[in-house]
């Protein structure tokens, strides 16, 4: 693995496998190694790592619960897979880091629902905005490179926690 910067992007991550493919961050992968627990951490030693097929993942057969107003403060869902439908909306800022939110109007979740996006050219990931960013500007991709109507009902699969949901998945509707 190459050394990562200080501060690092997703596109920094860089690895050989075993048999000398290049592996990025979101590639299936197959890790074989030894598992330590030393002084309540745990670790992998890593004896070889390689890239696998990628496998695409049907959400939609997932049983993911469906998010709504009664179900919203459900301590049960925290963790789990969930979805909503609504409109993506573009808050006034941004966050820098890894992730940034957006709101899922008409959604029936209240007027701000926030929806935990990872910055990214992968599917599921919200593109780079510039300083002054306009909806013109946002670039979400769906599975197999489809582009996110955004102004359009979507469907948003994800983790929920911190009243948010970590998008994994996003598909036009």
């Amino acid at each position: 693995m190459v050394s990562l910067p200080e501060k690092y992007k997703e596109e920094d991550l860089k690895i050989t496998g075993n048999k000398g493919e290049a592996i990025t961050a979101g590639d299936r992968v197959k890790i074989t190694g030894r598992f330590n627990n030393k002084y309540g951490y745990y670790s992998l030693d890593c004896k070889s790592i390689e890239k696998l097929e990628a496998t695409p993942v049907e959400y939609s057969t997932l049983n993911a619960k469906k998010l709504t107003s009664s179900n919203l403060k459900d301590t049960t869902l925290i963790g789990k897979l969930v979805m909503a439908e609504g409109v993506f909306e573009m808050p006034m800022m941004t966050m820098s880091g890894a992730y940034t939110f957006v709101y899922l109007k008409k959604a029936g979740l209240g007027d701000d629902f926030t929806v935990n996006i990872q910055y990214g050219s992968k599917p599921g990931q919200l593109g780079s905005l510039p300083d002054n960013y306009t909806d013109a500007d946002v670039k979400i991709m769906g599975a197999g490179g489809t582009p996110i109507n955004f102004k359009k009902k979507v469907r948003v699969y994800g983790v929920f926690k911190n009243d948010a949901i970590y998008v994994e998945h996003v598909q036009n509707l």
